[in-house]
């Protein structure tokens, strides 16, 4: 089976386990529709079995051996019972190396397990997890395991993470973000969306700020790499220099990582910003607007008001002295509106002296010749009008 056959592995197991569940970014999995209830193997099975796919017929063939394995022990159907024959299954798979296993079952065991995993009692997890998850990162490691291979792993060591014993979680949350930077866009998809459910897992905990330095290191490594903030440019996905397309990688990430990262390597993060947009890069200013536009409409991330004031003024007085399209005017608008009222609220004093200049972009903005422009323009208008301005300032004639 071509490697690509399997691409969509994943994608059709969660419409299986979870058929009512929409999926907006990859591993978003909702373990609430799985309760424990079903019949994983039957189900697949069921749904699949008529399948010409051979990526499919992989997939019901691991699920058949287990359930035959389950039932050769004599005891229930269940998602611990097909936990345990998966698990057993995977590790003489994981233990044979990469040219001793077949990738094309390690694969699909791996879907399999991502599957079975988030209907598993925390106690299980807790108790088998470690063991499972060094099975996982050994699979992984092989050169030949199917990309949808790769991100049912994923999910599976997010998860494993996430509920099971937090002793270890470092090597195995460095996996996950050692693939944020990896070549395959769908990897790389899959790693974020499981960085954001870890670090959403570490939420008000104290193993919060060291997940968010490893990604404040990393970034920080492959801008040196890199040469800089200088030399990351819009060609250096391609021919660039080394390091240059994994900042962009690890933007990427920073767009659902950073609103949920801790306060500290936040604002380390956000110090390279202006030199970034300084290279005035369409592609890397777009991925900038889409970092800053959420950590702005997070609630509970706290950034450093006059840092993020700079980032805003400096956006906003680019509209008057760079061409840009409306889409990029659109979103400078918009993040005007939410920044200028997120910083408001954190320190007023520095915010209202920078009123006129926020006021005067929009201005600009709304005089552009793009609609979704100007309408975003009017929105911000008044969203700031409402929020920002009182009397007092009125009557100083700030406003």
């Amino acid at each position: 089976m071509a490697v690509d056959d399997m691409a969509e592995l994943d994608s059709h197991i969660f419409a299986i386990v979870y058929p009512h569940t929409p999926r907006s970014t990859a591993g978003d999995d909702d373990l609430s529709f799985l309760g424990g209830e079903g019949d994983l193997a039957a189900t697949i099975l069921a749904r699949l079995g008529g399948s010409p796919r051979e990526d499919f017929q992989h997939l019901c063939a691991t699920a058949a051996a287990v359930a035959q394995a389950v039932s050769d022990q004599g005891v229930p159907a269940t998602p611990v019972a097909y936990f345990a024959a998966s698990a057993a299954a995977l590790a003489p798979l994981a233990r044979a190396g990469a040219a001793g296993a077949d990738p094309h079952v390690a694969g699909a065991l791996l879907a399999f397990l991502s599957a079975a995993l988030p209907a598993l009692p925390a106690a299980v997890v807790r108790a088998r997890g470690r063991e499972v998850a060094d099975d996982v990162m050994r699979v992984l490691d092989f050169p030949s395991t199917p990309d949808s291979g790769v991100r049912a792993g994923l999910r599976c060591l997010a998860h494993l993470i996430s509920a099971g014993d937090r002793a270890n979680w470092e090597a195995l949350y460095t996996v996950i973000l050692r693939l944020s930077t990896d070549h395959r866009p769908k990897v790389r998809k899959q790693s974020h969306s499981c960085l954001r459910d870890v670090l959403l897992s570490f939420q008000r905990q104290p193993i919060l700020v060291p997940a968010s330095e490893a990604i404040t290191r990393s970034f920080e490594r492959f801008l040196l790499l890199s040469g800089g903030s200088s030399s990351v440019n819009t060609g250096a996905a391609e021919e660039g220099p080394k390091g240059a397309k994994e900042v962009l990688y690890i933007l990427n990430a920073l767009i659902c990582c950073l609103p949920l990262m801790a306060s500290k390597p936040s604002n380390t993060i956000l110090k390279y910003f202006k030199p970034l947009l300084d290279l005035h890069q369409p592609i890397l200013t777009r991925s900038l607007l889409d970092i800053l536009h959420a950590v702005a409409e997070s609630p509970t991330l706290q950034l450093k008001s006059d840092v993020l004031l700079d980032l805003l003024c400096s956006l906003g007085l680019s509209v008057s002295s760079e061409r840009k399209s409306g889409d990029e005017m659109a979103s400078i608008a918009r993040l005007l509106h939410v920044g200028t009222k997120k910083i408001y609220k954190q320190n007023r004093d520095i915010c209202v002296v920078k009123l006129p200049l926020i006021f005067t972009s929009l201005g600009d903005i709304l005089s552009s010749e793009f609609e979704e422009a100007r309408f975003s323009s009017v929105e911000a208008f008044k969203g700031l009008i409402d929020h920002c301005i009182d009397e007092t300032l009125v009557s100083q004639g700030i406003a």
